[in-house]
């Protein structure tokens, strides 16, 4: 047997189309029958009963938007779980993030007023030497605190292109 004769005869999954007129109701099924399960993952791996439901609800946004492709029936319950499991780590991500951008910054709310008036001048100096683009990614994620796919959603491009900005932007307050 050739491997052409066997990539053929392997049996091909086929993911199940669902109607757009059928998807509320699909969604509504999946939901109970599933919702307790994937709840409780949430809750387990966010450690939060709160954090878990708000995760529930993100978890089936994010299927609605998959409606019309769900897996096979038999692939399903893994399909939801890894898609609650992945959007459950890339939240314990964020959370990280936020946290280290926090305390890198709240740092200065422990100085003196001289030390802030000073170091506010410094970043003035620095913001002004920066692109227009650079500047608007420096103000979003250190000041709102947004995360680097929020910057790139907010300003249109894509996320490596904050990474990059940022990059430039540290070697700069580094280097003088």
């Amino acid at each position: 047997m050739r491997n052409s004769d066997a990539l053929q005869a392997e049996p091909r999954v086929e993911p199940l189309r669902v109607e757009a007129s059928a998807r509320p109701a699909a969604l509504a099924v999946l939901y109970a029958e599933y919702g307790p399960l994937i709840r409780a993952r949430c809750s387990r791996l966010l450690r939060d009963p709160a954090a878990g439901e708000d995760a529930l609800h993100d978890v089936f946004l994010r299927v609605s938007r998959h409606a019309g492709h769900l897996p096979e029936a038999e692939f399903l319950r893994a399909w939801l779980l890894r898609v609650a499991t992945n959007h459950c780590l890339n939240e314990l991500r964020n959370r990280g993030v936020r946290t280290r951008n926090r305390d890198h910054w709240g740092q200065f709310a422990r100085s003196s007023p001289e030390e802030v008036l000073s170091a506010r001048g410094d970043v003035r100096r620095l913001l002004a030497a920066l692109p227009v683009q650079a500047r608007a990614v420096a103000w979003l994620t250190y000041v709102d605190g947004m995360l680097q796919r929020e910057v790139a959603a907010e300003l249109g491009v894509s996320r490596r292109t904050v990474v990059n900005h940022l990059s430039r932007m540290r070697q700069c307050v580094e280097h003088g």
